[in-house]
């Protein structure tokens, strides 16, 4: 879902991980140390170095793949869903069969021991060589492991070292043949295919703080929540500064169906499929869009964020203690057409009810509609009723003044042009036309028939005279009809922010006129705009 809406976005976790721990109760000794999650997987290690293995889907426990050498640090599943890399505190990168491959499922098909600490892990896909593991170590070491086709860990493994670094590395993300590396100091873009890297500025910081390619420009987070905008060739483009956007922003707690940062920066960032980018910061969570410079979600989750990953639009977020959560970055209206969608109109309705949050910001019609479809659901539960009928009221007032504050500002943009002056349709002074429109005089149909080119809408033979097919007339700028037509998308568009903003249903122009009109005059004008297109 592309992150454009006029509604603010709220991280929704719409299910639970905390059966994740279920494998765990009764082994006080077994903690989760890290994770990663694939399309089919998330995997978790622990401080035995054993990973267990999950279906993310289902969330359904599928198998443990056992280790013996020390805390798993990191973990990394190739592309193809068929191995997973395990680093562990002791320096072994143990590389697994995942529990789907066809052959040797779960077995050990690479092993190999280094001098330091294994902290980041990245696999690339080699068609002439097998593949490769990218490892950093907290030794600042960069090296590569193959993996070959052979049962035998001890003749699959090859090592490779590549690079000497200043400190230790944190981070490490491939994108085609460049390999990004993050350390405690700097970031070093890798041309792995020509064997030459450039070390991203020369002013070092100081601490953990990530980086992470969104298309072909590479972002790195600065100490004081700037991020540096990087050329794959090493050289800064610019600096951004969030710390104005996350001014604006509010802090939001996270939407769980189930204070600002103390940190100093960034430390990772995920890119995410609809183009914002993820990141964590002590106990809260950020998604920004890059391109508008933008806080688009800024929420707490109360405890300190260890890891982040992400797959598509989902963000998995693990906290101090091992535990995940899965949070979804959604604005309002989206979050009650999924748990209507999910739930039914009835448990979305105690959802409402029970959380503030979704209803003080949704800006569309979907919350008030679940609410009135829920009414007969809790015809026996008087208590719930009243809810329900408050909420409701407190839906319709703020649409009501969110639609007049609209109207007051296109009437405002139109007040110096005069109603004689303008060449589009104009307001008749009769009193039939200055009277808000019955519930008969407009209807619109979404099954609409084509545009016709000369400027006359389209109507069935035996359609009823308050019917209007199709949309084809174009209003003057500044007359009262191109008000009225502009005051009725803009307030569809806060009804339905998803639909198209030409679909006009009876009820969405219905409120238009009554509830959206000061004086009469946009009703009126959009009256006369409706009989106009017939």
């Amino acid at each position: 879902m592309p992150f454009a809406t006029m509604e603010p976005y709220l991280a929704f976790e719409d299910v639970s991980l905390e059966g994740l721990a279920q494998p765990l109760k009764g082994r006080t000794r077994i903690q989760y140390t890290c994770f990663t999650v694939s399309h089919q997987f998330i995997m978790i290690g622990t401080n035995t170095g054993g990973v267990y293995v999950f279906n993310r889907t289902s969330r359904q426990f599928v198998s443990i793949l056992p280790g013996q050498w020390g805390p798993v640090t990191c973990l990394a599943v190739d592309g193809a869903e068929q191995l997973v890399a395990a680093g562990s505190q002791q320096g072994a990168v143990s590389v697994y069969a995942c529990p789907t491959a066809r052959s040797w499922s779960g077995q050990l098909a690479a092993l190999a021991r280094l001098d330091a600490e294994v902290r980041a892990l990245c696999w690339r896909h080699a068609h002439w060589s097998g593949r490769l593991v990218y490892v950093g170590t907290a030794a600042g070491k960069v090296l590569s492991i193959g993996v070959g086709k052979k049962k035998t860990p001890a003749a699959s493994a090859t090592i490779t070292p590549m690079l000497q670094l200043d400190s230790a590395v944190c981070d490490m993300v491939l994108h085609g043949h460049t390999l990004l590396v993050s350390t405690l100091s700097f970031c070093y873009l890798c041309n792995i295919q020509i064997e030459v890297f450039a070390q991203v500025g020369t002013q070092p910081r100081a601490g953990r703080l990530g980086a992470c390619f969104l298309g072909e420009v590479v972002f790195c987070a600065r100490p004081g929540l700037r991020l540096w905008e990087v050329e794959l060739s090493g050289r800064i483009v610019s600096t951004h500064q969030l710390r104005p956007a996350l001014d604006e922003a509010a802090p939001r707690r996270v939407v769980s169906a189930c204070d600002e940062p103390a940190a100093l920066g960034f430390v990772k960032l995920v890119p995410l499929l609809a183009g914002g980018t993820a990141a964590f910061s002590g106990d809260a969570v950020f998604v920004v869009d890059m391109a508008e410079r933008r806080v688009l979600l800024w929420t707490n989750v109360h405890r300190k964020v260890r890891d982040l990953a992400a797959v598509g639009d989902e963000l998995y977020v693990q906290c101090e203690g091992g535990a995940l959560r899965r949070l979804r970055p959604l604005p309002p209206s989206q979050i009650v057409r999924e748990m209507r969608l999910a739930r039914g109109a009835a448990d979305c309705a105690r959802f409402l009810v029970s959380h503030g949050d979704v209803t003080d910001l949704c800006r569309s019609r979907r919350a008030l509609d679940v609410v009135q479809e829920a009414l007969p659901a809790f015809a026996d539960d008087a208590e719930m009723r009243a809810e329900l009928a408050r909420l409701a009221a407190v839906l319709r007032d703020r649409l009501s003044e969110d639609a007049e504050e609209a109207v007051a500002a296109d009437e405002s943009s139109v007040d110096s042009v005069p109603d004689s002056g303008s060449e589009g349709f104009r307001t008749a002074p009769s009193s039939e036309e200055s009277a808000p429109p019955t519930d008969e005089a407009i209807v619109f149909r979404s099954s609409r028939t084509p545009r016709r080119h000369d400027g006359n809408a389209s109507t069935d033979d035996g359609a009823d005279p308050g019917e209007v097919r199709g949309v084809s007339c174009a209003p003057a700028a500044g007359s009262p009809a191109w008000l009225a037509e502009v005051a009725a998308r803009r307030f569809f568009y806060l009804l339905e922010p998803d639909a198209h903003a030409d679909q006009l249903t009876a009820v969405d122009a219905l409120y238009v006129c009554r509830h959206a009109a000061r004086g009469g005059r946009a009703a009126a004008a959009f009256a006369e705009y409706l009989s106009r297109r017939r």
